[in-house]
């Protein structure tokens, strides 16, 4: 596929995953936030890849960027090994063991010229920082939106804090929502969140869905049901949906989000039923919209 001029930034982790399941052991699988973000926005908009690998990075996945394609041209290859992650699954498919963590602490990526002035950026999970980092390199935002992972709700409250405050929509899942916020309840968690500064909230719920705040008003869209293979990354594929949705949009408001966040589920659902990000190599966009439809029915949307 040829490259097309991005219109969506996906910035994030980009690691090798190995996951033992109870029948298999499969190595090397595409993982990470920035992978599995940026392969669910490229459904429905052009979208560009800024991260950092290795020199162990198979070459085939740089390959099926572009297949898919993004603009990987942001990826930077270093002479130090791809971050490498090992979990083990038993017979409940919603809990993971870690087994074992190769972190590569790479420098934040420096965001190439051509890039810089697209008007949407997605922040997958990484160090609140280096989050900051890449939004002080752009020129011409439209709409920030960033994601977390549970250790930055620990380790960098503060930094996750100021991050927070500079983007137009925060999303978390309801685990680091509550651990930031120190409640046990999503909305309350997610009311807190918005004090912070973004104008939405977006909190994910797993099997119960998820939650859309403004300040004012509170909706929730619900899950899809599905054979669940591998749930890690859906959340990543979940929030890659939102922003390329969004993308397409004249008006930003809680109507077109809760659209996006619809479509966002209907990604979601797909990535829980591959390995890794591997169900979003080949999935069909006629595929996606039956499943769009559907969602839009039973949540009384007009497709």
């Amino acid at each position: 596929m040829m490259i097309r001029t991005p219109k969506v930034l996906v910035t994030g982790w980009i690691t090798l995953d190995t996951i033992t399941g109870p029948k298999s052991c499969n190595r090397s699988v595409l993982g990470g936030g920035g992978a599995h973000s940026s392969l669910s926005s490229s459904f429905l908009a052009p979208t560009a890849l800024v991260s950092t690998v290795g020199y162990d990075f198979p070459n085939s996945y740089f390959k099926l960027f572009t297949r898919k394609g993004i603009d990987s041209s942001g990826v930077a290859v270093t002479d130090q090994k791809t971050t490498r992650w090992e979990g083990k699954y038993n017979k409940d498919l919603n809990k993971v063991t870690v087994t074992k963590v190769e972190f590569t602490d790479y420098e934040t990526p420096v965001i190439p010229d051509h890039l810089r002035d697209l008007p949407f950026i997605y922040l997958a999970p990484t160090r609140p920082i280096n989050q900051i980092e890449y939004l002080s390199q752009m020129t011409n935002l439209r709409l920030s939106m960033l994601d977390t992972f549970f250790g930055d709700t620990v380790l960098y409250k503060d930094e996750l804090k100021r991050t927070i405050g500079l983007v137009g929509i925060a999303t978390m899942n309801r685990f680091e929502a509550n651990s930031l916020c120190k409640t046990t309840d999503a909305f309350e968690a997610a009311k807190r969140i918005h004090q912070l500064g973004p104008k939405y909230v977006i909190i994910k719920m797993g099997s119960d869905g998820a939650l859309l705040y403004d300040g004012e008003t509170k909706v929730t869209v619900p899950t899809y049901t599905t054979d669940v293979v591998d749930p890690i990354g859906a959340g990543d594929s979940f929030g890659g949906g939102v922003i390329s949705y969004l993308s397409l949009q004249n008006n930003i408001n809680v109507e077109t989000l809760f659209k996006a966040l619809v479509w966002g589920t209907t990604m979601a659902s797909f990535n829980l039923e591959g390995l890794g990000s591997s169900k979003l190599f080949n999935l069909k966009h006629d595929r996606i919209l039956e499943r769009f439809s559907e969602m839009c029915r039973r949540t009384g949307l007009d497709f």
